[in-house]
């Protein structure tokens, strides 16, 4: 009778060891899975964010041009002045163009991103569920 009751106790102990277990291993692989989901919506929105940063660069970049561009014209116009007048008139203009140069891109009306409201609202869910990531014990 006592081997039975040894025997039995064994037996429950592996049940509720196998029973814990199973239920760790799959409170962890859901927390896996929402870990992979978790990036996933990160890239989603990440990508989706793309388009308005190549549109800012396109128009930064098209400033830039016509900013170089208007330096490099105004110096060759200082370097070909040869009256005092001219070479004043060349030199301020060189002065302006150069001083463009030295703006920040938010003052620049034609560099302003797109506005990204629409989207900054998709990162809200992923907020919420990063903050249940430590729930699962």
């Amino acid at each position: 009778m006592e081997l039975l009751w040894i025997v039995g106790l064994a037996a429950a102990g592996i049940g509720g060891g196998t029973w814990y277990s199973h239920n760790r291993l799959v409170a962890l692989d859901s927390r896996c899975e929402r870990a992979l989901a978790d990036i996933d919506v990160q890239l989603k929105h990440r990508h989706s964010l793309l388009p308005n940063l190549f549109e800012t660069v396109k128009a930064f970049t098209a400033h830039e041009r016509g900013t170089i561009e208007a330096v490099v014209t105004a110096r060759a116009a200082a370097l070909r002045a040869t009256s005092p007048e001219a070479q004043l008139q060349a030199e301020a203009a060189l002065g302006h163009a150069s001083r463009s140069c030295s703006r920040s891109p938010r003052t620049i009306p034609s560099c302003r991103p797109p506005s990204i409201s629409a989207t900054c609202g998709a990162s809200s869910p992923t907020r919420r569920t990063s903050s249940r990531r430590h729930d699962v014990s």
